[in-house]
């Protein structure tokens, strides 16, 4: 891992976009939200990275999704809105995620490059900051 957190992350601090990754990372988390809508956790956990799924085993996994994601365990929409290199191999993206509740919320995830491949290390939810109009 390193030492940027994603939550944390300032305008004027922030490592440097991924636009070229950023296709490829919407598929995943789409791919993965997808699979959750179809309560097919063994697809999103196979999604996960390798370190992720050493940390937890796939009941583990749906039990954290199910009780502290319910929008992402049954969302209708989602919108990646901004990623960030934060190491060689490893991404930051902040990913709105609206459920079938109509409730939004957003999401910091982490990324890592595994067998040429966009794994998710790891999902929290964050407050979005928004400057001020001047």
């Amino acid at each position: 891992m390193t030492d940027t957190d994603p939550t944390t992350i300032s305008p004027a601090t922030a490592p440097p976009p991924c636009a070229e990754e950023e296709r490829a990372v919407d598929r995943v988390v789409g791919r993965q939200l997808e699979a959750f809508s179809r309560d097919d956790y063994r697809a999103a956990f196979a999604l996960a990275s390798r370190s992720f799924r050493t940390s937890t085993d796939l009941p583990g996994f749906r039990a954290i999704i199910t009780t502290d994601y319910p929008q992402v365990a049954n969302s209708v929409s989602h919108e990646l809105i901004e990623c960030r290199r934060i190491a060689p191999g490893a991404l930051a993206a902040i990913v709105s995620v609206t459920g079938a509740d109509n409730v939004t919320v957003d999401l910091a995830y982490r990324f890592v490059r595994e067998e040429g491949q966009w794994r998710i290390d790891g999902a929290t939810t964050v407050r979005r900051v928004t400057s001020p109009m001047v």
